[in-house]
């Protein structure tokens, strides 16, 4: 599944934390889903990541891209957490 689009928002966090949009479409694709206020995010945790490795996939230089998409499907913001502390499950 691909955005459909970024906002503009999205766009200055996206290249000021200088996350790459392959990583963002991989957090997506391969990254697990859980919601928060209301909004979809997807998250690329090492669980998610050894899982992509079975299907011959190496996503360890994503690991901890965070993806909150809007309620027509574009990406809002992104951000990179490694901890995963203080997420919903």
């Amino acid at each position: 599944m691909a955005p459909k689009g970024f906002t503009e928002h999205a766009w200055r966090r996206i290249s000021g934390r200088r996350i790459p949009t392959e990583g963002i479409e991989a957090t997506i694709v391969y990254g697990r889903r859980y919601w928060n206020q209301g909004r979809e995010v997807y998250r690329l945790d090492r669980r998610s990541i050894q899982s992509a490795q079975k299907q011959g996939v190496c996503l360890k230089k994503y690991e901890g891209i965070h993806v909150v998409l809007g309620t027509s499907g574009e990406v809002v913001t992104a951000y990179r957490n490694r901890t995963c502390k203080r997420l919903p499950r």
